[in-house]
């Protein structure tokens, strides 16, 4: 017997028209996967342990956005505390975040 309440769940918990979706992006290139791909050692470096992104990276970025177009909600996040609030605040992401 199927009581009515588990027909309801099924049709009201996850409605089509209110669902999201969420895309979860790696970084792009950055100068120490370039040295890392030379010698895997320099991951240990703590020269880049806060890497910038190559020019490739950037192109990466312009990339994804042109394929995800821009009628989305883009929002960045780092473990750095460095990149959140200084350098990174002229990057795609972080002007769209807002």
């Amino acid at each position: 017997i199927q009581s009515n309440m588990d027909s309801v769940a099924g049709t009201c918990l996850f409605p089509l028209h209110r669902s999201k979706t969420i895309h979860l992006v790696r970084h792009a290139q950055g100068i120490h996967n370039v040295e890392g791909d030379k010698n895997y050692k320099a991951y240990l470096n703590p020269e880049y342990f806060d890497a910038h992104l190559t020019p490739l990276g950037w192109e990466q970025v312009h990339n994804l956005r042109l394929g995800l177009g821009l009628g989305f909600e883009l929002w960045y996040s780092s473990l750095s505390p460095e990149k959140d609030w200084g350098l990174n605040s002229g990057t795609p992401a972080y002007h769209l975040k807002r």
